[in-house]
Formats: C-alpha cells, sequence, structure tokens
C-alpha cells in the first residue's frame, strides 16, 4: 500500500506510547488487504511483537466498492512441464522424482501447508540440488504482459520439512539473455507464510521468460519449497490471455484463486551472528611449494594464494585475488574480495544478506565467522562464502566468490561446474592465513 520508513520522533520508555503517521495509497480492487510492519534499532536490527519478539504487526484494510475479479493467464502449476527446469546438475526431468539427489520439480493437486491445512488451489514442490547452496529453477515459455497483469502465489514451506530454509525468486528473462528480479523472499520452516503480489505493469507490451528458483540457505537437505496457486492474472479489460501449449505428459488440473487471497504472515529476519574476537598467534603455514604470498602490512594480516592466481587490486581495506577455473564449463570466474572495515557495529562480510547461513569456526587459532550464500540466479549467479574476523577495531573479511552462467539461456548448455572441486581451494587459503 506504498507505505515507507518512518522515524520515531523521540525515545520511548517502557509503558510509554507514541503517536506515529504513515501515508497509504488503498489498491484499486475491492477487496480485503493486510500490511506488515516491524521496527528496527539504530544498528538496523529488525524486531517485533509476540514471545520472541519476532514476528510483525499489521493494518487490515477493507476497500469497498464494485469489485473487478481478476482471472489466470498463466498457471505455473498447469504448465509446470512447459518450462525448461534446471539445477547445478544440469536439465532436470519434469515431473521430476521425490528424493532425486539433482533436485526436482513436483505439481501437486492439494498441497499441506506449514500450518497442517491442505490449499485445494494446488501449487509445486520444489527440492534443490542436494548440495550445499544448491538451486532448482525452471524458465516458462514467452509470455506477453500487459498493463496490470500481477504475479501472485502463497510462499512457504511443505508441511512436516521441519530443515527447509529457502529462498524463493521471481524472474524474468528477456530476449537477448537479459534478466530482472523482481522478488526475493527467504522461508523457513516456522508456521509463517508470504504472500506474494506482484506488480509487473513496468513489462506491458514485452515479451519475456518468466523463472522460478528456489535456493537452498546452506545445507539443501530437507528444503521441500511449495509454490501455492503461482500464476499470473489479469483484470477484466486487459485483453485476451495468451496461449501457453503443454508439452507430452504435462496436463494437470487447473486452479482458479479466490477473488482474496488468505492472509498470512511473513516469516522474521533471521538474527545478526557477531564472532568473538579471540587473539592469535602469527600462524600462516606454507601450503604448496611456489604458492604466491598476500600481505596486508597495515592491518598485520597475511595468506597464501595458488601460484597461477592473480592479484587484480589491493589497497590497505580492499584487495580481488582471480583464481584459476576449470575451463569448458559454465563457471566464468572465481575470485577472493579481501575487505577491512574500522569500527564495524558487527563483523561480517560486505556481501551479507538475511538469509545467508551462518556457523563460527576456528583457523589457526583466530574465530571467524562463516557465512554463505548466493546472489542472482538467473543468467548470472554468484554463490560466496566468507570468513570475517575481529582484529584491534577492524573487520577482516575474506569472501570467496563462484560467478556461473545460468545453462537454460544458452542454445547449447555447457557442462555445469563441479562446485566441491571449484571450492576447495577456499579452505586450502584458510589454513595458510594468519596474523603478524
Amino acid at each position: 500500500m506504498g507505505g515507507v520508513d518512518t522515524l520515531i520522533p523521540q525515545t520511548v520508555v517502557p509503558g510509554q506510547t507514541v503517536d506515529l503517521g504513515v501515508n497509504l495509497t488503498a489498491p484499486n480492487l475491492a477487496g480485503s488487504y493486510r500490511g506488515y510492519w516491524d521496527l528496527k534499532d539504530a544498528s538496523g536490527n529488525h524486531f517485533g511483537i509476540g514471545l520472541t519478539y519476532n514476528r510483525p504487526f499489521y493494518v487490515d484494510i477493507k476497500v469497498s466498492g464494485s469489485s473487478t475479479t481478476p482471472s489466470t493467464v498463466l498457471d505455473f502449476v498447469s504448465n509446470v512441464c512447459t518450462a525448461q527446469w534446471f539445477s547445478g546438475a544440469g536439465a532436470l526431468p519434469c515431473p521430476g522424482s521425490d528424493g532425486d539427489t539433482r533436485g526436482f520439480v513436483l505439481p501437486m493437486a492439494s498441497p499441506t501447508l506449514e500450518n497442517g491445512t491442505s490449499d485445494p488451489r494446488g501449487g509445486l514442490v520444489t527440492q534443490p540440488q542436494n548440495v550445499f547452496n544448491g538451486f532448482v529453477q525452471g524458465v516458462y515459455p514467452t509470455f506477453t504482459v500487459q498493463s496490470g497483469d500481477r504475479f501472485q502465489a502463497t510462499l512457504n514451506c511443505q508441511y512436516g520439512a521441519v530443515d527447509c530454509f529457502v529462498i524463493f525468486r521471481l524472474d524474468v528473462l528477456f530476449p537477448g539473455g537479459a534478466t530482472q528480479n523482481f522478488l526475493s523472499i527467504g522461508e523457513r520452516y516456522d508456521g509463517l507464510y508470504y504472500p506474494a503480489d506482484v506488480d509487473l505493469s513496468s513489462l506491458a507490451g514485452r515479451d519475456v521468460k518468466f523463472i522460478l528458483t528456489v535456493l537452498a540457505n546452506g545445507d539443501a537437505t530437507g528444503d521441500r519449497a511449495l509454490w501455492v496457486a503461482p500464476r499470473i492474472v489479469r483484470t477484466q479489460g486487459g485483453g485476451a490471455a495468451p496461449s501457453v501449449t503443454p508439452t507430452q505428459g504435462s496436463s494437470g488440473p487447473t486452479f482458479t484463486p479466490t477473488s482474496v487471497p488468505p492472509t498470512f504472515t511473513p516469516t522474521a529476519i533471521p538474527p545478526t551472528f557477531t564472532p568473538t574476537p579471540v587473539p592469535a598467534t602469527p600462524t600462516a603455514t606454507p601450503v604448496a611449494s611456489g604458492w604466491k604470498l598476500y600481505q596486508n602490512t597495515k592491518y598485520a594480516f597475511a595468506f597464501q594464494i595458488p601460484p597461477d592466481a592473480t592479484i587484480s587490486s589491493q589497497t590497505d581495506n580492499s584487495g580481488r585475488v582471480y583464481l584459476p577455473i576449470a575451463p569448458g564449463t559454465n563457471l566464468r570466474e572465481k575470485y577472493l574480495d579481501v575487505t577491512v572495515v574500522e569500527g564495524a557495529t558487527a563483523c561480517k562480510s560486505p556481501y551479507t544478506n538475511p538469509m545467508a547461513s551462518t556457523q563460527n569456526v576456528t583457523i589457526n587459532g583466530i574465530a571467524f565467522l562463516k557465512e554463505a550464500s548466493s546472489e542472482g540466479a538467473l543468467s548470472n549467479l554468484y554463490d560466496w562464502t566468507a570468513y570475517s574476523t575481529v582484529k584491534g577495531n577492524a573487520c577482516i573479511s575474506m569472501t570467496f566468490i563462484l560467478h556461473s552462467i545460468n545453462p537454460g539461456v544458452y542454445e547449447t548448455p555447457p557442462p555445469v561446474f563441479n562446485v566441491a572441486a571449484e571450492s576447495a581451494v577456499f579452505s586450502t587459503i584458510m589454513s595458510a592465513y594468519g596474523n603478524q
């Protein structure tokens, strides 16, 4: 409803109240709507209400007047197998096989939501490839968008998938290969849900391919992500619905959404973790003959890199090292970004996001916060792993990035790169990290 962030004008002590005003714009269609809000402190940490202070509060409104019922012009469930499905293991069958470690997509007529209720509108269960930060992705046929078209879906984990912790993405692929993200939502198994409602009017008149993607946050085991009633809706008068021809074996039931989707509560933002600084003795250990030294004299730390690695830039507070990759795959580049920030509120990678997996680790007697996540997931995918440590008043971050190209955008997809093999050098480099 167009709400914007607003500042609380004063310090509010326990038991005291303060009135805030926010201008909201009601939707054009009649119906019931709910807008969610939370709070954040001066450091940017989000919090809310409830026993664990992690639930948002909300405002409910009713829009009266004549209602124009939207119609579904693209049902992603009944057309699931018109899409090309991929994971890091390459092309996937549609429908897939439950338990396939390469990842899979399964249409379901009445999926069970996190709260144990069944939704008759149908949905898609999508399981990323069962590797660290795995993904699964469907590229749908070309579709002509009209003004007022909207993408709607209910996003959650399947009932019983207690280890589910994923990122849902909606992106579009333009002719020529350019991409644009329209939705990126984190969801974990906690009994909470997210109702997606995305205005696509900026694409009016354009021929695009919609891409549904689910990314694992770290370990992909049990990541059964559920898209309930994913669809493109159009109000009356918006023009005739484009046709999408299913491929053989893709037929399935068509589900009609209610005019007002059910209300759900979005997932709370996970907490931020800060590593405890631990003084360490210099322990940079040679890892192999011929490896080169990367040294920061101002902040007194060093590590080693392979002989065929290239230091493209280096200052006191930043640096980039390009690392060699195996040729002939969809991996475009592999590199290490080194950053140093003084006086950081929380010591973490500059690539960090609320959905990154976190772990406290110790390497050579030095405490690090290890983070991992993915960005992009379209024609360009960035998988990153970072190690951050506190030294004095400085936060030192080592962020390793794997930049790959989505096989689905190639006419002839190249072999998918070996994630484990390409990532092996990360731990080797970190084993040679030491303070000086």
